[in-house]
């Protein structure tokens, strides 16, 4: 017997959804799933790294973000504690837009990541789970 696969909620973009948030929030250059390869004067970059469905309309992203500024190592971490600030607050207020967001759980505190594409660029790192509500369909 076959059987019917159905995705049954519409999930929203995560990457997109918190690029758009800290794009808003840090008026900073902000980029989502492949980044280029120059960079302005400070940025940060989401890639999904993981992630699971939590329940039928539960989508449990796994994030990382990568903070970047040329003028200096502590410039990049101050990018990386405004995240996490930011998300945090998120959390607290349980929506980004008009999504509902259940839970932004820290993974991973910054660290510093040096980008060997890209040494003159100073970047530290953050990850997070993010629980978003998709819509049925």
């Amino acid at each position: 017997p076959s059987v019917a696969l159905v995705d049954r909620a519409a999930r929203p973009d995560v990457e997109d959804l918190v690029r758009g948030y800290l794009a808003d929030t840090l008026s900073i250059a902000a980029y989502a799933g492949t980044t280029p390869t120059a960079f302005p004067a400070q940025s940060v970059a989401i890639v999904r790294t993981g992630g699971v469905a939590r329940d039928l309309v539960t989508d449990l992203a796994t994030i990382s973000i990568d903070c970047r500024a040329k003028s200096s190592e502590t410039a990049a971490l101050n990018i990386a504690r405004q995240v996490r600030a930011h998300l945090g607050a998120v959390e607290r207020e349980g929506v980004i837009g008009s999504t509902p967001v259940y839970e932004v759980r820290e993974i991973s505190g910054p660290y510093l990541n040096p980008d060997p594409r890209n040494p003159a660029v100073h970047r530290y790192t953050v990850a997070f789970q993010v629980a978003v509500r998709g819509s049925v369909s």
